[in-house]
């Protein structure tokens, strides 16, 4: 069977009131903070029970842990009502040109959730440790699991040899998602996708996951870890198949009105062809742009991602990838043509879209330049900030205190 269908919840103990500090465990050694979130979405609670039960059998087990552990709940409003979210998608307001307006603050639950979780968020960094985050989901369709980040070569490394598959581009085309709007602020950052809401197998990954990042990151010896050897046998079955790297290569965006609804049975990472037909809506039939990979079908009443389409990338570009970059050499970007290095204070390029090939874009992709804004016949592409190097926490904390600031104007 490829995945578990049992039930979460005939599985796992009922949790009858959520916190936002859902707990933590403080370690003997100075070390880094590692903050993990849970059910951003409020119909996502796999991750919190996970970070429930690592959190149970380090209080019981007591190792020696190099560093801090967190536990955070995200959107407290909408777990309570077990929605995705109240007002607006709390992992879509996270860049400040999503801000929630002034007038509408009262009125969008999410505002305050957010400011809470920067709050607690700035607490953590006030030790002047290296802090890194962890966003745990599910999918609404069935799937192996997954992993995303913001495209710097420091998350890269983060997530070096974890048996699950990698997709980069999410970024580039969610609103403001949380994992990428930290890696902006200098946290490094993973999104972490488990697997269906309600499967057991969701649950079950995430505890792996958690495991092993703490393994990872040097917190716990595997001799301190219950099982170590599992959790990675856990990741590799649940996976169905080697380790793949896939780009997002087009979003399908919709609005409440478009009354989408996608085609019963499909599973993410399956394949599809141009022109199959894979959802509808008040139109009639809408079928696939291209061919590739259908990633995070809609199959819940909430989102505006109606699907995705992935295209592998083959892990010999994926490794080209890393040593251009290390060797620097986007320093010969600009003597193609249509290329220009803008002088703006940022890592950018500007593309004249009539002069520049169509390949540019995947040039500059695997160059790590992943920002993208439109401008009639031109693009902006930059790079994310803090590529290769952790910032100083002092400028961590710096930024996020006045994001805050920004946010309460």
């Amino acid at each position: 069977m490829p995945f578990s269908y049992a039930n979460i919840s005939e599985f796992i103990p009922k949790i009858d009131t959520f916190h936002r500090i859902i707990g933590s465990y403080q370690g003997d050694i100075p070390g880094p903070n590692l903050v993990f979130f849970g059910a951003i979405h409020g119909n996502e609670l796999a991750g919190v029970y996970a970070l429930k039960k690592v959190l149970d059998e380090l209080h019981n087990l007591r190792p020696e842990f190099k560093g801090n552990f967190y536990a955070i709940s995200g959107n407290l409003k909408a777990i309570e009502q077990k929605k995705r979210y109240i007002g607006k998608d709390l992992n879509r307001i996270w860049f400040p040109g999503c801000i929630i307006p002034k007038e509408e603050r009262e009125i969008i639950q999410e505002y305050h959730e957010k400011i809470e979780i920067l709050s607690v968020l700035k607490d953590i960094v006030a030790n002047d440790h290296l802090t890194l985050v962890f966003d745990l989901h599910t999918t609404s369709s069935q799937s192996v699991p997954f992993v995303s980040i913001s495209d710097t070569l420091k998350n890269r490394k983060l997530i070096q040899n974890l048996p699950v598959h990698l997709v980069l581009g999410l970024e580039e085309l969610l609103d403001g998602p949380m994992f990428s709007f930290f890696s902006e602020l200098g946290v490094p950052a993973v999104l972490f996708e488990a697997g269906q809401h309600e499967a057991v197998s969701s649950f079950e990954n995430h505890v792996a996951f958690i495991w092993l990042m703490l393994h990872k990151l040097k917190c716990l010896k595997k001799k301190d870890i219950p099982d170590f050897n599992s959790h990675k046998v856990t990741l590799k079955k649940n996976t169905m198949g080697k380790r793949r790297i896939y780009e997002i290569k087009y979003r399908h965006l919709i609005d409440d009105c478009d009354n989408f609804r996608m085609k019963e049975g499909f599973v993410n990472f399956q394949k599809v062809k141009a022109g199959q037909t894979i959802a509808y809506d008040k139109n009639g039939k809408i079928k696939a742009p291209r061919s590739g990979r259908i990633f995070m079908p809609l199959y819940q009443p909430q989102g505006r991602d109606g699907f995705f389409i992935v295209k592998e990338i083959k892990p010999f570009w994926f490794r080209l990838s890393n040593r251009t970059r290390k060797w620097k050499l986007d320093s010969t970007i600009s003597l193609f043509p249509g290329i220009k290095k803008l002088n703006n204070g940022q890592n950018a390029y500007l593309i004249d879209k009539t002069i520049a090939r169509w390949k540019v874009i995947s040039l500059l992709h695997l160059f790590g330049y992943r920002k993208m804004e439109y401008n009639g016949n031109s693009i902006v592409m930059s790079r994310r900030p803090y590529d290769k190097v952790f910032p100083e926490p002092v400028e961590v904390r710096k930024n996020i205190e006045e994001y805050l600031e920004e946010m309460r104007k």
